[in-house]
């Protein structure tokens, strides 16, 4: 896909994305990520938001992480199945708590 073909299809990246630094790399790395993206540095799950930013929040932490951008699409594929399996084994304990 190109830049000129943007769609607002992207409902879990970014959130998921967000999770995935916090979690991994500290509060400070995904504002200096979101600060060189030129994005908002809070999303949410239910929300569309532009390819665009997307592509910014790659670029952005593929040069502050060192990591290349399909390694970094990748762990955030990885972290929503840990997500997900996060979330399962909470419901199969008694209920979903979130």
């Amino acid at each position: 896909m190109t830049l000129s073909n943007r769609s607002l299809t992207n409902t879990g990246c970014c959130w998921l994305a967000q999770d995935l630094v916090v979690t991994k790399f500290g509060e400070k790395a995904w504002v200096q990520m979101c600060g060189q993206a030129k994005c908002a540095t809070d999303f949410v799950s239910n929300q569309p938001y532009d390819d665009a930013i997307v592509y910014d929040l790659v670029k952005a932490g593929s040069a502050l992480l060192k990591a290349k951008p399909e390694d970094l699409l990748e762990q955030v594929g990885y972290w929503f199945i840990v997500y997900i399996h996060k979330k399962t084994v909470r419901f199969s304990q008694g209920g979903l708590t979130q």
